[in-house]
């Protein structure tokens, strides 16, 4: 896969999880790939709904799908 089809999976996975509205990640450019990131700054925040998010970003980019 190229570094432009790479890039736009990498947006599509990560618009899927900021539509769920349960979490927000940003693009970033990083040596020219994008990439996403997440702060985790609420006090509420468990390290349960971390792992959520670590599963849901796993499922959403293993998924190959660009919709």
């Amino acid at each position: 896969m190229g570094d432009e089809d790479l890039n736009q999976r990498t947006l599509a996975w990560a618009d899927r999880i900021n539509r769920g509205e349960k979490a927000y990640l940003t693009p970033a450019k990083l040596d020219g790939r994008l990439m996403v990131w997440g702060a985790i700054g609420a006090e509420p925040t468990t390290l349960a709904d971390v792992k959520e998010l670590w599963a849901a970003m796993r499922t959403e980019a293993e998924s190959g799908s660009t919709n």
